[in-house]
């Protein structure tokens, strides 16, 4: 069964976020973009369907926080 993450991008340059949405979309099921009420990109949701624990994995990236939701 696919789980759920969140990965908080705020603290990341327009440009760092591009690059980590782009590495999650060449593994997850799907990444959707969640904003703020000023539109501004906070973090993506991540639908991840692998047997492999998204937290612990390599695509998880270890510069932003991430959790299960």
């Amino acid at each position: 069964m696919a789980k759920r993450y969140i990965v908080d991008v705020r603290d990341l340059t327009p440009e760092e976020r591009e690059a980590v949405r782009d590495r999650l979309e060449g593994w997850a099921f799907m990444v959707c973009n969640q904003y703020r009420g000023d539109f501004e990109l906070i973090a993506f949701e991540v639908i991840w369907d692998r047997q492999e624990d998204f937290l612990s994995s390599s695509v998880c990236p270890s510069h932003c926080h991430c959790f299960e939701i």
